[in-house]
């Protein structure tokens, strides 16, 4: 992303939060404006479509005059492009969850750091950029004949088949055979062999590309002059087409791959609701966080040079995330969601547990490693509370991880029952520890206190499955859930 030519609009009423990310903004480069009000935000927004046009907003959830919802549908209706970032510090996402609904791009939570935003923006950028040239490339299709034949069914069978035909017309009686590079290949009925001497051939290139080959054997002469030009358009126009069919099929995995992301990402909300007694807390703590955050790293850009105010900054910053842990904490204690029981296989359970902690893994150095046994026996669980569990324990393990490692996941049936082991080889955890992150009974929130496995101690129990937790030097930490028969 070019951030020279980005034109960045940052609407936030916290007056030192908005200052600093637009100073840390302006600091990569973007040009940035900035207003705290929603209002003044979206005129700002209409008089930039009478000249040059903002590329991104990136608004905070709630303003003093209009909350970023409202905005967010204001400005999609000026400039449906526009890319909207939304900023929240609440401890329920169930608003930023609507504005992606509504059109945003994605959201980012209090605090964040200025290197996130960016990441943020550059693959919302990018997304915005694979959207339009997905429009354009729809259109510039449309110009071809060839496109139009397939249009309906747009597969390599059914362009090789029209191809075929369109030659027989062009040449007359002539073995034809068309051999694509991935191997796939074509040919009518008088194509007798491969080994005689080919009396012509046309090449499938496009743009350096080599999807392939025409080969000809006419069965009534050479061909004259005007065939030959056939020929070279029909090679010319099944070219582009195949070259428009990988970028169909490129950029339909890609858009899959975004919507699969965001699927994701709205799926883990409903196995990861706050507590309700942490929100107000998680908020109030969140926006002064996020100033400090930004502050001292626009700080630490200005004095680059300086070690001693560095060191003193870096110990700012740990104070930082230490707060931040501690919110960190609160968000993974979850209210209690009893839901229906049903039979399922607990390999699908771990699929979708892991596409979760995936996502939290993003830019972490831990590997995710699945086996499965021979045999699978179905479970009668809450489908929710078992997945809500395994993602407690494996965000666990990974926080753990710091300078990353590898999370071994084993789904197994073990004499009458099914079992999960999750082993984490270069994690060991202090007995005195374990036993009190463990204890059945979920005690009160104290500084520094994780209360993830306690919850997922109790998820288990509500499903008749029990947890075994080991750690040692020589095997590592694991976690070994039986599941029992008893429904």
């Amino acid at each position: 992303m070019n951030n020279d030519q980005l034109r960045i609009l940052v609407v936030d009423d916290e007056d030192q939060l908005r200052d600093f990310l637009t100073q840390g903004l302006l600091s990569s480069g973007c040009r940035v404006e900035s207003t705290g009000s929603a209002s003044r935000g979206l005129e700002m927004i209409r008089e930039g479509m009478s000249g040059e046009p903002w590329d991104v907003l990136v608004t905070d959830l709630n303003l003093s005059d209009h909350d970023g919802i409202w905005l967010l549908k204001e400005c999609r209706k000026l400039d449906p492009e526009l890319v909207v970032l939304i900023i929240t510090g609440y401890g329920s996402v169930e608003s930023a969850v609507e504005a992606l609904q509504l059109g945003a791009a994605d959201y980012i939570q209090k605090p964040f750091k200025l290197e996130t935003l960016m990441l943020k923006l550059e693959r919302s950028r990018q997304s915005q950029l694979l959207s339009r040239e997905n429009r354009l490339l729809k259109r510039d299709l449309a110009l071809y004949q060839i496109y139009d034949m397939f249009m309906g069914s747009p597969d390599r069978d059914k362009l090789l088949d029209i191809t075929l035909h369109s030659l027989k017309h062009i040449t007359g009686a002539a073995g034809i055979k068309i051999k694509l590079k991935d191997g796939t290949q074509k040919n009518n009925p008088e194509w007798k062999d491969d080994y005689e001497l080919l009396a012509l051939q046309a090449s499938l290139e496009s743009r350096g590309n080599n999807y392939g080959m025409i080969y000809l054997k006419p069965l009534e002469g050479a061909l004259n002059a005007d065939q030959r030009t056939g020929l070279a358009l029909l090679s010319k126009n099944v070219s582009l087409a195949l070259e428009n069919l990988d970028l169909m099929t490129d950029l339909k995995e890609r858009m899959e791959q975004l919507e699969a992301q965001r699927s994701d990402l709205l799926d883990s909300y409903k196995y990861a609701v706050l507590g309700e007694i942490s929100s107000s807390l998680v908020h109030e703590m969140r926006n002064p966080l996020s100033a400090i955050t930004l502050g001292v790293e626009y700080f630490g850009m200005c004095i680059a040079s300086d070690d001693k105010l560095q060191k003193a900054l870096g110990s700012i910053s740990k104070s930082v995330e230490r707060l931040n842990m501690i919110l960190d904490n609160l968000s993974l204690y979850s209210k209690d969601s009893s839901g229906p029981k049903s039979t399922v296989l607990l390999s699908d359970v771990i699929k979708k547990a892991v596409g979760l902690v995936n996502y939290y893994l993003a830019g972490k150095k831990v590997k995710l490693e699945i086996t499965y046994g021979d045999y699978e026996k179905p479970v009668m669980v809450s489908l929710g509370q078992i997945q809500q569990a395994l993602v407690d324990i494996m965000v666990f393990q990974s926080k753990r991880l710091a300078k990353g490692g590898d999370l071994k996941i084993a789904v197994e049936h073990q004499a009458e029952e099914m079992a999960i082991t999750i082993l984490s080889p270069s994690l060991v955890i202090d007995q005195s520890e374990l036993e009190e992150l463990t204890e059945p009974i979920l005690t009160s929130w104290g500084p520094g206190r994780d209360l993830s496995l306690n919850l997922a101690r109790r998820l288990l129990e509500e499903n008749n499955c029990r947890l075994q937790v080991r750690s040692s030097p020589a095997q590592g930490t694991g976690f070994e859930l039986k599941f029992g028969q008893r429904y």
